[in-house]
């Protein structure tokens, strides 16, 4: 992030009219966590410019600006016009989706989850996501669809940068069981899970823990809940 931050310096100092430049700059610099006084100068360059962008460039500087400043039903509405002129707009469909999400609108959160899954089928956590977000919400059609793209997808990369998202994934059959009152297939896939724990990383043992723990308070079996999350 810091070498694409001096990368986007050196292009707007070569074309100061630069729009995207100057909001790309704005993201870079805000993606590294710094005080909102280090990128919103950027982003309000950007801004002024954004009038004599095309439409696509124009909605995605207005969408991101109005993010930045904490304008929340502005920004949905710039990125609502770009992702409904171009719909394979990636980012603009991931940030529709990160400001649902954000609102608490479960969904449109599931749907742009979607979309953003479909427009990178073979994207282990945006299938990850459009399934999380689809299982708790009870869209079984989603949901079932996109548990078993995303399991498809894990790699043994996955295992080491992903810890939790790929224990959350195994516990998948457990949950489901759960609604469905097969307690007896509740236990079976807890215990059968439990036996890996040894041979987990730190992270994903904590993660495994944490699923173990919850089920089992959810069972009402307390002792045993008390037992993982000690």
């Amino acid at each position: 992030r810091a070498r694409a931050e001096e990368l986007l310096k050196q292009a707007v100092a070569e074309d100061p009219e630069f729009a995207s430049g100057y909001m790309h700059l704005a993201h870079a610099i805000r993606n590294q966590m710094r005080p909102s006084s280090d990128f919103l100068p950027f982003a309000e360059r950007a801004f002024k410019l954004s009038e004599t962008t095309g439409e696509r460039e124009r909605y995605f500087i207005q969408g991101s600006y109005y993010t930045m400043i904490g304008q929340q039903d502005r920004a949905i509405s710039s990125y609502g016009a770009l992702v409904r002129l171009y719909p394979d707009h990636f980012w603009g469909v991931n940030n529709l989706s990160n400001l649902y999400y954000r609102k608490g609108e479960i969904e449109r959160t599931v749907e742009y989850y979607a979309r953003r899954a479909d427009l990178r089928p073979n994207d282990f956590l945006a299938n990850f996501r459009a399934w999380e977000s689809a299982d708790q919400a009870r869209d079984t059609a989603r949901s079932a669809r996109y548990l078993e793209r995303a399991r498809r997808l894990v790699t043994a990369e996955d295992y080491e940068l992903h810890p939790s998202e790929v224990v959350t994934l195994e516990f998948a059959p457990a949950r489901e069981s759960r609604r469905q009152g097969d307690l007896p297939a509740v236990l079976r896939e807890i215990r059968g899970l439990e036996q890996t724990y040894p041979s987990r990383t730190a992270d994903a043992r904590n993660a495994l823990a944490q699923h173990v723990s919850i089920l089992y308070f959810q069972l009402g079996m307390l002792r045993a809940a008390r037992e993982w999350i000690e």
